[in-house]
């Protein structure tokens, strides 16, 4: 079976491991010739070998330049008060998929944005949640995929918000398989 891949392009610091260089990288044979960007981390949770970039990805989403700005992108369970519109990202809970002598060599990894948005206006054009939440979500898509190679899990999910019905929570997900020894996503 032939996998297409995605690097994240980030050098690793891995907690109870060396840290890999991309000459180690690229002296695997599973890695592709590609660049890399030094100064970014990829880490582990603990000991247990989990990859966990839900940091890398906040940071990511938060560097965007969204045609409608967004005032917070955070954890989905921060306690700071909501402020619209705004993003909520979770890094779903991980599964191995290859386990080799006691190590995890291939896992999944999940991510889970919510979307939260309200009607607004923009150079003077007033745009309805929907619109405003579609259009974030659209820019979002094109960043998880492109940069992380991420797949997006069936269609976007519009939810009215329990506590505001002038709030719109549109949400998203994505999935990947992401190799623990070269951190190559694959879709």
């Amino acid at each position: 079976m032939v996998l297409s891949y995605r690097r994240i392009p980030y050098r690793l610091a891995i907690h109870g491991r060396s840290t890999r260089t991309h000459a180690d990288v690229q002296n695997t044979d599973l890695a592709p010739e590609s660049t890399w960007n030094s100064g970014q981390t990829v880490s582990f949770k603990g000991g247990e070998q989990m990859v966990n970039i839900e940091d890398e990805v906040i940071q990511k989403v938060k560097d965007h330049a969204f045609y409608f700005p967004l005032k917070d992108v955070r954890k989905l369970y921060s306690t700071k008060n909501p402020v619209y519109p705004m993003i909520a990202v979770q890094e779903l809970p991980g599964a191995t998929l290859l386990q080799l002598h006691g190590e995890e060599i291939l896992s999944i990894i999940g991510m889970r944005f919510e979307i939260y948005a309200r009607d607004t206006s923009r150079d003077g054009a007033i745009y309805t949640k929907d619109q405003v939440a579609t259009n974030i979500g659209t820019e979002l898509d094109q960043i998880i995929r492109t940069t992380y190679g991420l797949k997006r899990i069936g269609e976007p999910q519009k939810l009215p918000y329990s506590s505001d019905g002038s709030i719109l929570r549109y949400v998203l997900t994505y999935t990947g398989k992401i190799d623990n020894r070269t951190m190559i996503i694959y879709q």
